[in-house]
């Protein structure tokens, strides 16, 4: 046969691997890592040009600020896929903290002492009464409405401030929340009031992985030094991963996928989906797919010359005014600058709204100074906008997830984590133990 050199230089480039996983993320990872030690060739690809996904690290000025949950304990699946990397970590002791509807700043998600043996002897009494109907007329809550009937009452909703927190997190009122997330995300509401998961969880707490539980944060060096220090320990294994890429399409064929990165057609026997449901549909041409909704995270940095006013490492706002969720303080960990003590505060807001970080300073810091916290020169460094950053749980938002992934499925794609299975996970660890048990070997 004739070689036609006008035709070879327009054909695109092709390669093999036996799965290729888009999303370079945590759950991203869990999949390559599970896979390769199998046996499987894994490509990672990811339009990132840093692994971690939305685990993101910024420096400005010579500080560093995180976006998302930032914790790590010892028993982390990261850590057992690279041996070494916790010791890369910085050792924190973690002290969460939030404010209640009245000010005080108490410990998060519930302090026993603040919320219930503080009050007077009618008020515990009631509390435990409202409990107690919850449990019996409850029996299947419907709603996340309907689960903080039966775990905390009218009145612990009230006095803690979750409704408002729901609300705030996630744009949404209990009632509107579908029942499946709130089992499911919203179990430490259980956890934190009853007396028997509390003992419980303080027993299981206490050691983490054969030995005493410990917490750490990212390196100094960021989240980037993290995920690539674990990818350099799974490229041995067989993965291989090409991050800051163009993803132009997503085929279905008869022995498998061709995917088009960068130019170059790359053919897998197995695909596997972490990116969000939206993208993936584009690329692969699935336009009948009505992505369910989700929400935006708005990070502003802040520095602070000044008394913060509280001595958690985060402050969760359960306040009833207020934008902003979580503060996150970044120089308990990595130490001041120039005195100053810096953090991250995180606001969800909806895809459609106008982003003004100006504005929701400016307002974070009057009803932070209100309260007498954040006392003194306080100023916005920076900000950065995350899209898909949480998922909008509502019974509409679950019906529409269902259908896409049946869609998605039906074509022989997998899908997982936070962005690819439209699920909620609170931390990392989560989102790559549920990642692994799906994917399996």
């Amino acid at each position: 046969m004739k070689h036609d050199p006008v035709k070879a230089a327009v054909e695109p480039a092709e390669m093999r691997t036996d799965v290729l996983i888009l999303g370079a993320g945590a759950s991203g990872l869990a999949a390559a890592a599970t896979l390769a030690e199998s046996g499987q060739s894994v490509l990672l690809a990811d339009t990132y040009d840093v692994p971690g996904g939305n685990h993101i690290s910024r420096e400005i000025d010579g500080r560093s600020y995180d976006i998302g949950a930032i914790f790590f304990r010892n028993d982390a699946p990261l850590f057992s896929m690279a041996p070494g990397l916790f010791d890369q970590c910085v050792p924190v002791k973690r002290r969460l903290e939030r404010i209640a509807p009245d000010g005080r700043i108490l410990a998060y998600p519930f302090e026993m002492s603040g919320d219930f043996f503080a009050r007077s002897a009618w008020s515990k009494a009631k509390i435990l009464m409202e409990m107690g109907i919850g449990r019996l007329t409850e029996l299947r809550p419907g709603s996340l409405d309907a689960y903080f009937r039966r775990y905390i009452g009218a009145t612990l909703r009230r006095t803690t401030g979750i409704d408002t927190y729901v609300k705030r997190f996630y744009g949404l009122h209990p009632a509107e929340v579908d029942a499946v997330f709130a089992a499911s995300r919203m179990s430490w509401v259980r956890n934190n009031v009853s007396l028997r998961h509390r003992i419980k969880s303080r027993l299981k707490g206490k050691r983490a992985g054969g030995k005493a539980a410990q917490y750490v944060v990212r390196p100094e060096a960021g989240y980037p030094a993290l995920y690539h220090s674990l990818l350099d320990a799974l490229a041995p294994k067989g993965v291989t991963a090409q991050l800051g890429t163009k993803i132009d399409f997503v085929r279905k064929d008869a022995d498998g996928f061709t995917t088009l990165i960068d130019g170059t057609q790359v053919r897998s026997k197995r695909l596997i989906n972490t990116m969000p449901i939206e993208i993936f549909a584009r690329l692969a041409g699935l336009s009948d797919i009505e992505a369910p909704r989700s929400r935006r995270l708005l990070t502003l940095f802040c520095t602070l010359d000044g008394d913060l006013g509280f001595d958690g490492d985060v402050l969760y706002n359960f306040h009833n005014e207020g934008s902003w969720k979580r503060i996150t303080v970044a120089s308990n960990f990595y130490g001041k600058s120039e005195g100053c003590v810096h953090f991250s505060a995180e606001i969800t807001v909806d895809r459609e709204a106008t982003e003004d970080a100006a504005l929701y300073f400016e307002a974070m810091r009057d009803h932070l100074q209100s309260l007498g916290l954040c006392t003194g020169d306080l100023r916005l460094a920076g900000h950065l906008s995350t899209d898909f950053a949480y998922p909008v749980l509502d019974p509409d938002a679950m019906a529409a997830k269902e259908k896409a992934l049946a869609r998605i499925a039906a074509m022989g794609v997998e899908s997982a984590g936070r962005q690819g299975g439209f699920e909620y996970y609170p931390t990392a660890a989560l989102a790559m133990r549920r990642t692994i048990k799906r994917i399996g070997g």
